[in-house]
């Protein structure tokens, strides 16, 4: 009876340990879409963009991580309006400013296990951008133009299970990319699969 008990203790150890995230470099794919708008622009309001991207986690142990990799997005703002020449000019049509970003972050993350393969986790941290097309808005003969760098700070909390991963997130830009204190402001909501 004692050699039959130590052995299912053996065994449940063993699938257990089996079930969790490694130590090490793990690597993964991702799909995200996003809801972004500047902050203090008058006339914008929140535009559907959607991106993908390659992840990278450093495991430290099993609830702790470094998280970073690159995602590139299309990006959209909705303008009803434009400040030019300190006039605030009504657009003819609501207007779409699209663009397009490579974006890296670099997060430390954390994760709890809730059951064998599945985990919460949450993970913060900066983030620096560059567009490789800005958005314009035509006035005139005259382009109005985002800047091209951006950097701030992101977060995103979600759940994972079998190597798949649900998640949703805020960005918070500190660089003005718009003109007059217009900053990025994305919600994101995404999934991942991790190899």
């Amino acid at each position: 009876m004692r050699k039959f008990f130590l052995l299912a203790v053996m065994a449940i150890t063993a699938l257990t340990a089996s079930a969790q995230i490694e130590k090490g470099l793990r690597m993964g794919m991702t799909v995200n879409g996003l809801s972004s708008t500047y902050s203090d622009v008058t006339g914008a309001s929140s535009g559907v963009g959607f991106g993908a991207g390659y992840a990278v986690e450093y495991n430290f142990n099993e609830n702790l991580y470094l998280g970073t990799g690159i995602q590139y997005d299309f990006r959209g703002a909705k303008f009803k309006s434009v400040e030019y020449m300190g006039q605030q000019l009504p657009l003819v049509e609501e207007t779409n400013v699209a663009s397009q970003h490579i974006m890296v972050p670099v997060n430390i993350g954390g994760r709890v296990a809730l059951a064998d393969n599945t985990y919460i986790f949450g993970q913060a941290g900066p983030y620096a951008s560059l567009a490789t097309k800005k958005g314009y808005i035509a006035v005139g003969a005259k382009e109005l133009k985002s800047e091209s760098f951006d950097w701030g700070f992101n977060a995103k909390a979600g759940i994972e299970f079998s190597k798949f991963q649900i998640y949703g997130g805020y960005e918070y830009g500190m660089a003005e990319i718009w003109k007059k204190d217009g900053k990025n402001r994305s919600i994101v909501f995404g999934a991942a699969y991790m190899f």
